[in-house]
């Protein structure tokens, strides 16, 4: 990870404590999965 990432996280987690961890898990499936995402979004 670049420290700019590992900042960003720090402020995020401070303003949003409970949702962070979730906003996270988002992130990385998006990013592990961007098409199967896109897919499901025009699916639904």
């Amino acid at each position: 990870m670049k420290n700019q990432e590992i900042i960003v996280m720090g402020r995020l987690n401070k303003i949003w404590p409970k949702n962070a961890p979730m906003m996270w898990i988002n992130l990385v499936k998006f990013h592990l999965h961007p098409i199967s995402n896109r897919n499901n979004h025009v699916s639904h």
